[in-house]
């Protein structure tokens, strides 16, 4: 059994990420983007509901803002 080499291992991180040469994306990467994409929408749609909870009085202000910053985090980490 060949052992592969630098190209070979290149070509398929290029098969399963990129094509290298149109910008065309793989299933990873859209896998990727289309992750980032729900978590995003989950991200607002828990921010509304905290604030929903805040306007009835069923959190405190500081406890809506420890929230929010860890979703803030959260998405900050999603990157692009």
């Amino acid at each position: 059994m060949r052992c592969p080499g630098r190209t070979d291992i290149e070509a398929r991180l290029r098969q399963v990420d990129d094509d290298g040469e149109g910008g065309t994306r793989g299933p990873a990467a859209r896998f990727d983007d289309a992750y980032r994409e729900i978590r995003r929408s989950l991200i607002a749609v828990e921010t509304a509901e905290f604030q929903q909870l805040y306007e009835a009085n069923k959190i405190s202000n500081s406890t809506r803002r420890r929230l929010q910053r860890a979703l803030d985090l959260e998405e900050a980490g999603l990157g692009d």
